[in-house]
């Protein structure tokens, strides 16, 4: 079956309310990221950055859990995680950007070529600073 996909490296930075046990904050991480999973997508990278100071008073709140994701996936996988972090009671914050469009594929079976470009994404940033499809050292 022919169907062009293409896919895209997307980020999310959400913020938790503090009150949240570590426990509850990591299944809550667990739950986005089986999400991902679920819809087709690759998670890349999770990593909590702990209980901060918030610039400013967001929902009367001061802290709060800091949350960085990244992964790749089609449009519809931004736009159901960007939805559920806004609907549960539980964030904050959330903000979710594009960092690029990995390759355009025909094959939906093509996920050998999916993890190879990942990875040769990664060391090309490893070794310099990639703008507008440049690299500089």
């Amino acid at each position: 079956m022919n169907k062009k996909i293409v896919l895209r490296e997307y980020e999310t930075i959400y913020i938790l309310k503090p009150e949240l046990d570590d426990k509850n904050a990591k299944d809550f991480m667990k739950n986005i990221k089986t999400l991902i999973q679920d819809e087709g997508g690759t998670s890349i990278k999770v990593s909590c950055m702990g209980r901060r100071k918030l610039a400013w008073t967001r929902k009367k709140y001061e802290r709060g859990i800091f949350v960085h994701h990244r992964y790749t996936g089609n449009n519809t996988i931004a736009k159901k995680v960007s939805k559920n972090l806004t609907i549960n009671e539980k964030v904050i914050l959330q903000q979710t950007i594009k960092l690029n469009n990995l390759f355009t594929s025909l094959n939906e079976e093509n996920d050998d070529l999916h993890i190879y470009i990942i990875n040769k994404e990664r060391e090309t940033r490893k070794s310099g600073i990639i703008h507008k499809n440049k690299l500089f050292k």
